[in-house]
Formats: structure tokens, sequence, C-alpha cells
């Protein structure tokens, strides 16, 4: 699997002061720009190491990751520490929240309850370290693009990383959501699910699931994981933009194995989301 889609616009930006972001280190090279945008890990190293090798590939300025790193999954700390490695901008998930201040679930639903403990080992297996660096995810991060407007990232919605915004969403919705807010491209996760609109004057971009990507139903709900990482590429050059979306295979005889040796408890059932 290679390039999902992309998008092409032509034409002036304008800038993108934003009055509630915090801003990040940006680049700037010359009149071009290309930015790896990620999203979603929830603990899958092996998802991760799949789109980095493909990102290496694609000769990138940037990468951002847009939160929800290290939940729900079999390789928290390793994920973690890889990410520290990268020394690149994190932003806050609802995920990332959960796992500095765990609230365990203790309602009736098993697979509710499924996950929250498989999160609640997840934190378990967390470092002073490791939340050191969770510490400093932010609820925003702004990468000025050259010469005009910027990429504004978020988790759920520049307000809140748990908001969602879908392909579906309405404009009215969509003002309240993003009121306040400016930029040429504003790229957020959550939902899983890639995405890519027209608002105003603005592209909403959704990169997808590195780590937990998975089919919707036509009734919306989610039918399987799929074997596959997401992620995109933000391409920015005098005034052109283009956003393409990629999906790498995963190795599923290692992601197998690295499940089942990590202890992670429900691990038979949670490969059994990818593999039966």
């Amino acid at each position: 699997m290679g390039d999902l889609r992309c998008i092409n616009a032509f034409g002036p930006g304008f800038p993108g002061h934003l009055r509630h972001s915090q801003r990040s280190t940006s680049v700037r090279l010359g009149l071009k720009m290309r930015i790896a945008i990620f999203s979603d890990v929830h603990a899958n190293l092996v998802a991760l190491e799949a789109i980095l090798a493909d990102i290496r590939q694609r000769a990138v300025d940037q990468m951002v990751c847009l939160g929800d790193v290290a939940a729900s999954g079999p390789q928290p700390h390793e994920t973690i520490q890889r990410l520290i490695g990268l020394q690149i901008p994190v932003v806050m998930g609802n995920a990332d929240a959960w796992l500095l201040e765990p609230q365990p679930y203790s309602g009736e639903n098993a697979l509710y309850q499924k996950v929250s403990e498989i999160d609640s080992w997840c934190a378990n297996q967390l470092t002073e370290e490791d939340f050191k660096f969770l510490r400093t995810f932010q609820a925003t991060v702004e990468i000025p693009l050259p010469m005009e407007g910027s990429l504004l990232c978020y988790h759920g919605s520049p307000y809140s990383n748990t908001d969602v915004i879908t392909a579906g969403t309405p404009d009215d919705d969509l003002e309240s959501l993003l009121s306040g807010f400016q930029a040429l491209v504003m790229s957020g996760g959550h939902t899983h699910v890639q995405m890519l609109r027209r608002y105003r004057e603005s592209i909403l971009v959704n990169p997808g699931s590195v780590g937990l990507g998975y089919e919707l139903e036509k009734s919306g709900e989610k039918s399987h994981n799929v074997p596959w990482a997401e992620y995109a590429i933000l391409d920015w050059a005098a005034g052109s933009l283009s956003v393409t979306f990629r999906r790498v295979p995963l190795d599923l005889t290692m992601f197998r194995q690295a499940a089942l040796q990590s202890g992670m408890p429900h691990t038979t059932w949670w490969v059994g989301e990818w593999c039966a």
C-alpha cells in the first residue's frame, strides 16, 4: 500500500496567528516544506516503526505527533522512549491525559472493562522519565509554513482532546469547535479515521491512526482493526499545498510476537481484533 489520496490547493494563504495556541519550534526551509503528521500510536511500537521507516524514504523536514501515544497497546514504555529519541512536538491526547491521571472504568460493559484494564497496565509500565515526557505534551502545536500560513495541530479540536471532528460534522458545529483559530491547515486525530475536508479558508486533515486504525460499518460502528499503519504528509511549495495519505502494511508476525510477549492483559483478545 502507498499513497491513498491527495489534494492540491492553489492560491494565497493567510496569516497563521493563533490566539489560543502554544507555538512549537518550527522549520523554515526556503519556499518548500514537507511535514509528516501522525496520530494515535496507542503503544503499538511495531506500527510506529513501520511508518518511521516509510517516512525516512520521503525526505521530510519535520514530524509532528497528534497524541494518544502510549495507552491501549502492548509496548507503552518502548513507544514513549522511541518518541523521546525523535525530539518532535507532540500534542496531548485524551489517552495521554488519562495515563497522567488514571480513572479506571467501574461499569459493567465488558469491552470498556478490558480496555480499562489494559490502560491501567500501560500506566504501570511507565517510568518517571516517561511521565515527565508525557507532561511536555501541548494542547496545540502551531508550525509556521514558509512565507504565509501555518499548520495548526490538535487532538480532538483546538479546545478539547475529546472533541470529535469527522467528514460529516455540520459546518455549524465546526464553527464552535474551531472558532477563534485560523490556519491554512488544521490537523487533528482522535477518530482513528483518515479525513480530508475544506472548511472556510482552511483544509482539515486527520492522518488516521498509526497503531489502532479500523474500518467502520455503514452504521458508523467499528467493524475490525486494519493491518496497516496510517499517517499523512503535508507538502508546501511556494503557494502550492498538497496532502498525501499513507497506509503502511504491518508485519503481523512481529506484531503478534510483540503483543504476546508483553505481559499485557487480554492479549489474545487484543491481537484477535486484527487477526481474527
